[in-house]
């Protein structure tokens, strides 16, 4: 019987094992140490998200500044545009109104100076038909009296802008009637005619 039992003993497994296997069990697996770029990575991953961020915010805000100021750059380039274009129109204007003015300026003259001329003209062709009225009534005293003051009607209408080779004759012939007024008064009536012919020719073609 105790050989039986001692035989069972030592077939039957030992109690030791398993508290072997029990230890074993309960000892923690050792713990890997993180490197240092696991520990630096992911501030570095913060880092760069933050700097990213911050450049677009950056990016963005001078973008829209620089929108911005282009925008009000091209509207006063507008109105600076619209403003030169009104400026010249008004320089336009002006100038057409200032050749119309020229032009206006010239007319008047021009008027002006054809009026001294009619007016040195009729005063000098009512002094020689004065002189030829005397000349017929056999008076060359008041002949002479008349031409005197056609000769002083010749020198005004010298002064105004009439044509010189217009005039070029008339003094003489105003000397001829005043040489031939009592000696030869046909040839002084004649030359008074031919004076007051041209003087009605130069009238007409100043009108």
């Amino acid at each position: 019987m105790e050989n039986k039992r001692k035989i069972q003993m030592e077939d039957s497994p030992s109690l030791e094992t398993p508290q072997k296997t029990m230890d074993s069990a309960e000892e923690p697996n050792p713990i890997k140490k993180r490197s240092f770029w696991q520990k630096v990575l992911p501030w570095v991953i913060v880092a760069l998200v933050f700097f990213i961020g911050g450049m677009a915010l950056i990016y963005f805000t001078l973008y829209q500044t620089a929108r911005t100021d282009l925008s009000q750059a091209q509207t006063s380039l507008s109105s600076a545009t619209d403003q030169l274009s009104t400026a010249q129109l008004d320089l336009e204007k002006a100038k057409n109104d200032l050749t119309t003015t020229q032009s206006d300026l010239v007319t008047a003259n021009n008027e002006l100076d054809k009026t001294s001329q009619l007016s040195a003209l009729y005063k000098f062709q009512s002094d020689v038909n004065l002189a030829r009225v005397s000349l017929a009534k056999l008076d060359p005293s008041s002949a002479r009296q008349a031409l005197s003051v056609a000769t002083d009607d010749f020198t005004a209408l010298s002064n105004t802008n009439v044509s010189k080779s217009a005039i070029s004759g008339l003094q003489a012939q105003i000397d001829t009637a005043l040489t031939n007024l009592e000696t030869d008064p046909a040839k002084a009536m004649s030359a008074l005619d031919t004076l007051y012919t041209n003087l009605l020719l130069i009238s007409d073609s100043i009108k």
